[in-house]
C-alpha cells in the first residue's frame, strides 16, 4: 500500500514539475513541435526499472505522450545511466536534463538552509515540533524536538 502511494506521489510530483515550467509558454501547435518533431524531456534517476517510483514514471511518460498528441515525450534513464544524485542535479542546473528524482538528503547539499541531514527522527519519548530555518541570520538551521 505504501508504495503504491509513493509511486503516485512521486508521479504527481512529477508531473506538476513538468506543468509548472509550462505555465507562462504558449503550449498551441504554434511553437512548433508535433509528433514528428517531439519536444523530448530527459528524466534521469538512480533507482531500478523495477523500483515502483520508476514504473509510476514509465506511466506518467507514456501519459503525457498521450495527452499532448506526442508533441512531448519523456525520455527516462534509470539505473544512474547519467550519473549520480548529485550529478543529475547539477546537470539539472545546466540544464542537461530536463528532469531528476533524487532523495531529500541529496538536497541538502544545494540548501544549507535547511539540512534534511541534520533531522533526527523522533524516539518513544520525543515528537517533531514544526522546522524553523533561519535564512536571515549566521545561525544554522535546527530542527526542534520537544519532549
Amino acid at each position: 500500500m505504501f508504495k503504491k502511494i509513493a509511486a503516485l506521489g512521486a508521479a504527481a510530483a512529477l508531473c506538476v514539475g513538468l506543468m509548472s515550467g509550462c505555465g507562462a509558454a504558449s503550449t498551441t501547435a504554434t511553437n512548433g513541435y508535433s509528433a514528428e518533431n517531439p519536444l523530448v524531456l530527459t528524466l534521469a534517476h538512480g533507482l531500478s526499472e523495477t523500483h515502483t517510483v520508476h514504473i509510476a514514471m514509465t506511466q506518467f511518460a507514456e501519459e503525457v505522450n498521450e495527452k499532448t498528441d506526442g508533441r512531448i515525450q519523456v525520455k527516462i534513464f534509470p539505473n544512474g545511466q547519467l550519473g549520480s544524485e548529485n550529478e543529475n542535479l547539477e546537470q539539472l542546473q545546466a540544464g542537461v536534463i530536463a528532469m531528476t528524482k533524487v532523495s531529500a538528503p541529496g538536497l541538502a547539499t544545494y540548501n544549507e538552509a535547511c539540512p534534511i541531514s541534520s533531522m533526527t527522527p523522533p524516539t518513544s519519548t520525543t515528537s517533531w515540533t514544526p522546522r524553523r530555518c533561519r535564512t536571515s541570520s549566521s545561525r544554522p538551521a535546527t530542527t526542534a524536538l520537544s519532549r
